[in-house]
């Protein structure tokens, strides 16, 4: 092979090479996906945010008392 052909082909490779490690490393800087808690009611099955005392569907306690 010639230097111009063999310049080539190693463009080639490192360009796949750069082609392939590109989604991995794209992921290390994604932020972080965030997951919300949420208190499904016993009563109606309704999601509520974690920080709520009754269902915003249905009114009752999300917490019962644990005496």
């Amino acid at each position: 092979m010639d230097n111009g052909a063999s310049k080539g082909l190693l463009f080639g490779v490192g360009a796949a090479y750069a082609m392939l490690m590109a989604p991995p490393i794209f992921k290390a800087f994604a932020p972080p996906k965030t997951r919300a808690i949420v208190i499904v009611c016993l009563n109606c099955s309704a999601k509520n945010p974690e920080k709520n005392k009754y269902c915003g569907n249905c009114g009752r306690p999300l917490y019962p008392n644990l005496k």
